[in-house]
């Protein structure tokens, strides 16, 4: 097959570009404000609130509740792991479209039989050296007969994403490990949303009975 036959095939890429996240309510995003907040004089501030917004109201307690439930929540524990494998995977699908390289080595010894190095011993014998060294009273050795052999291979392959079936398996990887994050990011933002709520709740029910109370 010529050349611009396959570039013709490679242009012929799976499904769509991947355009990432959408935008949702750009303008809101943007003003980060009530709408009404400018006709009763109230000022707001457009900076974005930090993580760990609690850590602001300076209870150590409530602080403590909300570190035990994002440690200790199976629905979190959950998420996380599902974020995880969608992170390994990615890095499988990105390792797909890589070459790959195999490297292997290997060590040999053959050794003889002993029916052969018996016939070399008797060979031995029979020659001058071997009768020279039996009159010296030696006994001659045998040659050392094995055989040594190494291997050492390297091999390389890579496929050609033609059809752009791996660019697209690893875009829908990564768009699934962003979404695994952003869920996973929601279960925080509602746990910690939760615990905040119920505690703030139990100080309000506690001040109602101390003025009952009174």
């Amino acid at each position: 097959m010529t050349l611009p036959p396959l570039l013709a095939l490679a242009a012929c890429t799976l499904g769509p570009d991947y355009q990432g996240p959408p935008e949702v309510a750009r303008q809101s995003v943007a003003d980060g404000r009530f709408v009404r907040a400018q006709q009763a004089g109230v000022s707001t501030s457009t900076e974005a609130l930090p993580s760990a917004w609690w850590l602001g109201l300076q209870d150590p307690l409530l602080d403590q509740l909300i570190a035990d439930a994002l440690r200790d929540n199976l629905q979190l524990q959950a998420a996380q792991a599902k974020l995880s494998a969608s992170r390994a995977l990615l890095v499988q699908r990105r390792a797909e479209r890589m070459p790959s390289v195999g490297l292997s080595a290997s060590y040999s010894r053959i050794s003889p039989s002993h029916d052969i190095e018996h016939q070399v011993a008797a060979l031995q014998q029979n020659t001058a050296s071997g009768m020279a060294a039996a009159a010296a009273g030696a006994s001659p050795q045998d040659d050392d007969l094995a055989s040594n052999y190494y291997s050492l291979g390297l091999d390389a392959s890579w496929e050609v994403d033609l059809f752009g079936r791996r660019s697209r398996a690893a875009q829908g990887a990564a768009a699934r490990a962003q979404a695994d994050e952003a869920a996973l990011a929601d279960v925080q933002v509602q746990l910690a949303a939760e615990v905040a709520q119920a505690y703030c709740g139990l100080l309000s029910d506690r001040l109602r009975l101390r003025i009952a109370q009174d």
